[in-house]
């Protein structure tokens, strides 16, 4: 524990990750410290360290861990190595360039569409007008038919007593004829 210098958690990867910085001092027989990785980190430690520090944080933390990252894991690494200056300055590029019009965009997109809901509901009351519109014509074109039907019954009506009216005034009109005749 004394040898760690500090952690730090990178978000700059799919997965976030600890960078642990640690310093290989030990203590000499003289009883100073000293700055000596090969008396610290022997080479079998070394390969075992990342296995060995695996099986120990998966036993604290309850789940598996990956301590060495695989080989498709290691070409994610690279971006751990640009700074963070740069990070932020392509960030805010691609928010510019990319993200911005596409957000203002969806806003017009989202704008238009309540347009045109607003628009259909409009059509709708509309189009449910002119339906009740249509019934009520077609009540009154049935009332008309039959107010025709019976305005046809009724000329018929009136022709035929025009008919036998007309045959009755012929018809005494041929007597006084006669009479006058006579």
């Amino acid at each position: 524990m004394d040898n760690i210098v500090g952690a730090y958690v990178h978000m700059d990867e799919k997965t976030p990750h600890v960078h642990i910085a640690w310093t290989p001092v030990v203590t000499k027989p003289n009883g100073k410290p000293s700055f000596s990785y090969k008396s610290m980190m022997t080479r079998g430690k070394y390969r075992a360290l990342h296995k060995e520090l695996a099986k120990r944080v998966e036993g604290k933390l309850g789940y598996p861990v990956e301590i060495e990252l695989s080989e498709d894991r290691q070409k994610e690494k690279v971006l751990s190595s640009v700074p963070q200056d740069k990070l932020d300055a392509a960030r805010a590029a691609i928010e510019a360039e990319y993200v911005q019009p596409a957000l203002d965009k969806r806003d017009e997109i989202e704008a238009e569409c309540a347009r045109a809901a607003e628009r259909l509901e409009s059509l709708q009351e509309e189009a449910r007008l002119v339906e009740e519109e249509i019934e009520g014509l077609d009540l009154r074109g049935e009332e008309i038919k039959s107010r025709i039907g019976r305005i046809e019954e009724e000329r018929r009506g009136v022709e035929e007593e025009a008919d036998r009216e007309g045959r009755a005034a012929r018809e005494r009109a041929e007597k006084l004829e006669r009479k006058l005749e006579e």
